[in-house]
């Protein structure tokens, strides 16, 4: 609990003691892993939070927006615009037209009663591929892989892509 306290110890005749100061476990700031967002239609993005704590160190990172963690709890995610941009309990962005729409998330620190709110903006934009690559990393006899089709947007983003089909040229090898 917050206070002061002496602890003392004792060896073979000898002592030592210190202060320790305690200060109650509170929430000094949220953070989002991303500052806005451009995510084309037919993608999707999740968000996660973390809480920085009063003593300087970070929670993990968290997607779920009903979160219940030590004495901080989560108000869910919200967009302004779900017509544009929904998020989920899970923090999973899913576009539904172009434009913009502003997500924010409140946490509450429910030992002091103060909240912290972050807000970010998605752009939606056109999703119209001008390459795509298949992503994978060199690879060894009898490891197994799992291969990415990665698509290069109008804008000079790239994304996962879900392949309609796969093919193997010489499958015994």
């Amino acid at each position: 609990s917050e206070g002061t306290s002496l602890i003392s110890a004792e060896f073979d005749g000898v002592s030592a003691s210190m202060t320790a100061v305690t200060e109650a476990f509170a929430i000094a700031d949220i953070e989002l892993n991303a500052r806005h967002l451009t995510i084309p239609l037919g993608d999707t993005f999740t968000l996660k939070f973390r809480m920085l704590y009063n003593d300087g160190t970070f929670s993990s990172w968290i997607s779920y927006g009903l979160a219940g963690v030590g004495n901080a709890s989560a108000d869910g995610w919200y967009s302004e615009n779900y017509r544009v941009a929904d998020v989920n309990t899970y923090g999973v962005v899913t576009p539904a037209s172009i434009g913009r729409s502003n997500i924010s998330i409140t946490v509450i620190d429910t030992g002091k009663g103060v909240s912290f709110t972050k807000s970010l903006t998605v752009t939606v934009s056109e999703a119209y591929v001008v390459d795509v690559y298949v992503a994978a990393s060199p690879m060894f006899c009898g490891t197994s892989y799992s291969l990415g089709l990665m698509g290069v947007f109008f804008d000079g983003t790239e994304s996962a892509l879900k392949a309609d089909s796969w093919s193997v040229s010489t499958p015994s090898v």
